[in-house]
């Protein structure tokens, strides 16, 4: 017969090398986050207009009216002259959606009269940077290694530190290209521009969430841009494990120097130990939060088979609406908040990776989103 043993507390402090879900501010010079209008969001208040028919679309987290679509004839978006304190550095960010093998502007602030400024812009589906640095010479950077003109969301970014120019998709370095200025300066008058410049092509497709720093960002930001509200934490873990005399425990835990965790949390120690995370969602601290007593609970993340979803509270959110989408924006399921508990059946999810669990209210303004794992 099995003697039960004392109760074993085990404590595991991980700790992970921090990176801030907020998206950096500082240096911050344009933000048109597309959210059903052009404001300039850094707090300079260069608003822009639209020019031609673009018009509000669905953004990568399956919001309405929250990124903009470009018909490839005529549309553009033109912002304001103002320097913004831009010099030897910038870094201009951007998600797109197209499937367009032409020759098209992202964005850019660029003047060849001034021989100064930049523009990002796609080719055959291939990220390039092109520009001029105050040195006599037209730079151009790319094409990018990888091709992104499959339907599906993408981050793209030309970073500029002084001699320094890279693209990045989706936070892979793609190409570097170092320049000779003696003074670097990308400083110009004429106004920022987005999905159209003078001969470029007008964009096809759709843009969202454009930033532009007058810094060179370092890569930890860099990845907080692309990761959104992924990010790197550092917390405990305990759990409760009841021993029986037939099972060995070791008396130490080796953990790896560098453990990456995005928002998910399992690990399994020496095969007996399996500490798994569960989400929780408070609504009252969200990323826009509301007066509720309201929490959800989603478990298992990572999740292989089902995910369930508890809804602390449910009345005071009825009718608000739960979606999960893939990192292209597809939509993998959708429910409308009218009990307090939904299990959802993943088998027939082939491709593993993170996903968006999405809440919104009746007006599909967004509440909160959280980043799920599917093995």
């Amino acid at each position: 017969m099995k003697n039960k043993l004392p109760i074993v507390f085990i404590s595991i402090l991980l700790l992970i090398p921090n990176v801030s879900a907020q998206i950096p501010v500082e240096g911050l010079v344009a933000a048109y986050l597309f959210d059903g209008d052009t404001l300039d969001e850094s707090g300079l208040d260069n608003h822009a207009s639209i020019h031609g028919d673009a018009a509000f679309t669905t953004n990568r987290f399956g919001i309405p009216e929250s990124a903009l679509k470009f018909d490839g004839i005529n549309d553009s978006v033109i912002c304001s002259s103002d320097p913004r304190g831009i010099s030897g550095e910038v870094v201009v960010s951007a998600w797109i959606r197209t499937t367009s093998q032409n020759f098209h502007c992202i964005a850019g602030k660029y003047s060849p009269t001034e021989d100064k400024g930049f523009i990002l812009y796609i080719n055959n589906g291939c990220i390039k940077l092109q520009g001029r640095n105050n040195s006599g010479r037209h730079i151009l950077v790319g094409p990018s290694r990888d091709t992104i003109n499959d339907g599906n969301w993408h981050h793209v970014v030309g970073r500029i530190d002084g001699n320094l120019w890279e693209t990045w998709i989706d936070f892979n370095l793609q190409c570097t290209y170092i320049t000779e200025a003696d003074t670097p300066d990308l400083s110009n008058n004429e106004p920022l521009f987005i999905g159209c410049y003078l001969e470029f092509p007008p964009f096809e497709g759709d843009i969202d969430d454009i930033r532009m720093y007058n810094r060179a960002l370092d890569y930890t930001e860099m990845a907080s841009l692309y990761c959104d509200s992924m990010c790197l934490r550092i917390f405990e873990i305990f759990d409760t494990i009841t021993v029986y005399d037939t099972l060995t425990l070791y008396d130490t835990i080796s953990i790896m120097d560098t453990i990456t965790i995005y928002d998910t949390l399992s690990y399994t120690l020496f095969d007996t130990v399996s500490v798994t995370d569960t989400l929780i969602l408070d609504l009252s601290m969200g990323i826009y939060p509301i007066q509720t007593e309201s929490k959800i609970k989603i478990y298992p993340n990572p999740s292989s088979d089902i995910l369930h979803i508890d809804i602390l509270g449910y009345g005071e959110i009825m009718n608000y609406q739960l979606r999960l989408f893939d990192m292209s924006g597809n939509t993998i399921f959708e429910r409308t908040i009218h009990q307090d508990h939904y299990s959802f059946d993943l088998s027939a999810i082939t491709e593993p990776g993170i996903y968006n669990l999405v809440l919104t209210d009746q007006n599909f303004n967004l509440v909160a989103i959280k980043k799920i794992v599917i093995k």
